[in-house]
């Protein structure tokens, strides 16, 4: 079975390759709610709308990207719109999240795994309850 390309978009590919999988399972004879599934994002926290908009115009530049391809390829934005994107990967199915957290230089790796984890974190776990 193919693995899903994580939450990426609108997360078609995730929620096809989970169909996918829970066809086999039930094939199988296998309980598909007995699975445990993960989804992996690039996630990016930042203080407010400007400094999003300001980091997703700079790696649009330096990939060559519109900044609707940086949103798709990114987890990125406010601590709720964080939350609330990674949320819809629990809405879909997905048991476990993976995040891979920041970006360069290392000051705001730092910063975005904080931003995570105190503000971020906190609200994901509501949709989770």
């Amino acid at each position: 079975m193919e693995r899903g390309s994580g939450l990426k978009g609108d997360g078609a590919a995730f929620r096809a390759t989970l169909a996918g999988l829970r066809l086999e399972c039930e094939r199988q004879g296998r309980d598909p709610s007995e699975v445990e599934v993960s989804c992996s994002a690039n996630a990016l926290v930042l203080p407010d709308p400007a400094a999003t908009r300001a980091l997703i115009e700079h790696i649009g530049a330096a990939r060559g990207w519109p900044p609707a391809h940086v949103r798709d390829q990114y987890v990125i934005g406010t601590p709720d719109e964080v939350a609330r994107r990674l949320a819809l990967t629990l809405e879909w199915g997905a048991t476990h999240i993976i995040c891979s957290l920041g970006g360069r230089p290392v000051h705001a790796m730092v910063r975005c795994m904080l931003d995570f984890s105190r503000r971020s974190l906190p609200r994901l776990r509501r949709f989770a309850i």
